[in-house]
């Protein structure tokens, strides 16, 4: 995969990813079934958020993605990691 260098220049490195997130959301959702939350009717009852994020430290980059309608949509039992590289 190619990557954008602090001068610019794009370099390829390998990453890692996982190849079905479409599985593991729908697996994520059912292990919420029942617990999933509305937030006080900011999120419509009829949608489920999904937050997709990236974060970068002590020399690799990750991207996660997760379910907003929990409780705790923040918690790392809710995050699931869908791809890392180093860099």
């Amino acid at each position: 995969m190619l990557f954008s260098s602090a001068d610019d220049d794009l370099v390829e490195k390998p990453m890692v990813k996982l190849t079905s997130i479409s599985e593991k959301l729908t697996k994520l959702l059912e292990s919420h079934r029942g617990s999933l939350t509305w937030h006080d009717r900011a999120i419509p009852e009829n949608e489920v958020w999904v937050k997709v994020g990236g974060d970068h430290d002590q020399g690799s980059l990750k991207f996660s993605q997760a379910v907003i309608k929990t409780k705790n949509p923040n918690s790392k039992d809710n995050n699931i990691l869908i791809g890392m590289t180093n860099i």
